[in-house]
């Protein structure tokens, strides 16, 4: 199985921090689409989605990238 790496800055490389994971990339990847995709797809798919500016997608975007970071960023314990 392949390893999930994501970069660390230098200074941190030391300290303790996981560079990888034993997960399987496809499956971190299909997590984050899933974060990405959750605020809207329903109301897509049930048509009550009205207009989505940019900010919303800014802004769903960050809250997706913070959920997907703490399950699989820098610092992250690892459970059994």
């Amino acid at each position: 199985m392949a390893k999930f790496q994501y970069a660390i800055p230098i200074g941190a490389r030391n300290s303790g921090s996981r560079c990888d994971m034993d997960t399987d990339p496809s499956v971190a990847a299909r997590h984050l689409i899933s974060q990405l995709e959750s605020e809207l797809l329903d109301q897509f798919l049930y048509q009550l989605l009205g207009e989505v500016t940019e900010i919303d997608i800014k802004k769903g975007t960050a809250r997706a990238i913070d959920a997907f970071m703490a399950a699989y960023g820098p610092g992250r314990e690892r459970r059994s």
